[in-house]
């Protein structure tokens, strides 16, 4: 039987695959699905604006999901020796980058007209790659 996490995303056997295809499938679905939603709640589009419990709850939540789904690459050995947190932080600044990109369109363009998806999938495959080649960090 296939697996699923908690949003229903079907679980590759392979860690590093099913975070690219979380950020592919998932992420960028969410910014083309509700782009409004995106900017109010990354780019911080309405001035002074405060989340409410709702919105820090889903925050959390998510965030505890993006953190299983990266933690899921160290027992695999393909998390090298960044730490956790780190890669967290590094893959969600990738999501919401290219997020901003997707949504400028024509304006400023920076994805590739028409390709935009392998735009995504080549930048996760790389950041994903490369945690597990990160070496351990030098003492001076």
């Amino acid at each position: 039987p296939e697996r699923t996490d908690q949003a229903d995303h079907r679980l590759a056997a392979d860690p590093a695959t099913d975070l690219v295809e979380v950020a592919v499938t998932v992420f960028r679905q969410f910014v083309r699905d509700h782009p409004s939603l995106f900017r109010i709640t990354f780019q911080r589009a309405v001035p002074d604006f405060e989340p409410g419990p709702e919105l820090i709850a889903a925050r959390a939540s998510s965030l505890g999901r993006l953190r299983a789904k990266v933690g899921r690459l160290q027992p695999a050995g393909q998390l090298g020796a960044k730490p956790l947190d780190q890669a967290v932080i590094e893959f969600q600044a990738l999501c919401e980058g290219l997020g901003n990109f997707e949504l400028r369109g024509d304006v400023l363009r920076l994805l590739p007209s028409g390709n935009e998806e392998d735009a995504w999938r080549a930048a996760f495959q790389t950041l994903v790659r490369g945690f597990a080649g990160t070496p351990p960090p030098q003492t001076p």
